[in-house]
């Protein structure tokens, strides 16, 4: 497995507030020590960390990837209230693929925030649709929609997701996998990649990574802690099923660190004939954008 690389892009930095404990530095780094063709930072719902993330990696020599972890709502955002049989929103994954694209990721982010906001600043699939063009959207995590269908066995409304996603973004649409230890996760993993296969979409894997290093577990989990106003228990020190858990804020002791490929493979995705291909798509969606320079000498009133 030496040598061979991928382009993590699902990383979260301090800028998912209490959520994520990595500093934007720490992850330029990290991707250039695992030779990644780029660095995608996907915070939730933000934009907050693209400056500095643009100043670092042309600073380092490697490709910024401006992204959000976004929320979509079940149906149109301006509804501000529960939509029975589905959750208050579910996660999406935005990458600007050129100026384009990203100039519709603020619109996106903008109107979420404007008209979508409710419990979380959320887009619709009407929006997405709207401000498309330029952006690659994977299906996110265990909580995007497309997997809490397929978590639940609601795998026809599955499909339909998927499938108007795949009309919205067509080839720019990617089946994520995601792997944590967690069993429900590892159900998601296999059904998606049927789901994908039948709709002929294509599979990436992402490490999801909350903090950098494998050390800094307790860290990460002290502050979920303060996020969501309970008491602090060192990993490995857990009474049966005692977890920050009853938000829906559940991490796994050390595992959402950002992974190389050789510790992904062995961990979990050997399993897959395939799996080669899952991190390659990496590289190759990496590849396809452009490197975005900020301009700088603009001014505003």
């Amino acid at each position: 497995m030496s040598g061979l690389t991928y382009t993590p892009l699902h990383m979260h930095s301090i800028y998912s507030q209490l959520d994520g404990f990595s500093r934007v530095e720490q992850i330029v780094d990290r991707a250039i020590e695992i030779k990644a063709h780029g660095v995608c930072i996907t915070d939730h719902a933000y934009a907050t960390s693209h400056y500095e993330l643009g100043e670092l990696c042309e600073k380092k020599g490697i490709k910024p990837i401006f992204a959000v972890e976004g929320y979509l709502s079940p149906r149109d955002n301006t509804i501000h209230e529960k939509v029975e049989g589905f959750k208050d929103y579910y996660h999406i994954t935005l990458v600007a693929k050129n100026k384009v694209g990203y100039s519709n990721l603020m619109k996106l982010i903008a109107d979420s925030f404007l008209n979508g906001k409710y419990r979380k600043a959320r887009f619709s699939m009407n929006t997405l649709e709207r401000w498309s063009e330029g952006i690659i959207c994977l299906t996110a995590c265990l909580g995007g929609v497309v997997s809490q269908m397929l978590a639940n066995d609601r795998d026809q409304e599955a499909e339909q997701w998927m499938s108007n996603l795949k009309e919205i973004y067509g080839e720019n649409l990617f089946a994520e996998l995601t792997y944590t230890g967690l069993e429900e996760q590892d159900k998601v993993n296999v059904k998606m990649i049927e789901l994908a296969n039948k709709l002929d979409v294509q599979v990436v894997c992402t490490p999801d990574s909350h903090y950098t290093n494998k050390t800094d577990t307790d860290f990460h989990r002290a502050m979920v802690c303060i996020n969501v106003n309970q008491s602090f228990v060192p990993s490995g020190k857990e009474k049966d099923g005692e977890d920050v858990d009853e938000s829906g804020m559940f991490y796994q002791p050390g595992q959402y660190w950002i992974k190389d490929r050789e510790t992904l493979t062995a961990e979990y995705y050997h399993k897959f004939e395939d799996h080669n291909t899952f991190f390659e798509n990496t590289n190759k969606i990496a590849d396809s954008i452009d490197w975005i320079k900020f301009d700088k000498e603009k001014k505003f009133p």
